[in-house]
């Protein structure tokens, strides 16, 4: 679930992922490696490929950090942090 008052967020930011997928053309994948966790917040470290095709063009370590809440019994995302990514 993702809190109401991050949804909007969230939302434009994956559709602006999914825009510039397909205007380029490329797919990616995130091989998760690792996961901190202190509180109600995770972060995910990980590799990161950007394909074209089958051809690998770029790789990168990156980390996902994520704030969760928990409300009315619910565990929700709060805020989602995009990474800026270490070129490998």
């Amino acid at each position: 679930h993702v809190s109401f008052e991050y949804f909007a967020k969230l939302q434009a930011l994956l559709l602006a992922d999914v825009a510039r997928i397909a205007r380029n053309e490329v797919s990616s994948v995130f091989y998760p490696m690792g996961i901190k966790i202190s509180g109600l917040k995770a972060v995910i470290e990980g590799q990161h490929l950007g394909m074209v095709g089958e051809q690998v063009v770029q790789k990168k370590m990156i980390s996902y950090s994520m704030q969760f809440k928990y409300q009315h019994g619910r565990i929700m995302i709060e805020s989602f942090d995009v990474p800026i990514g270490k070129e490998l």
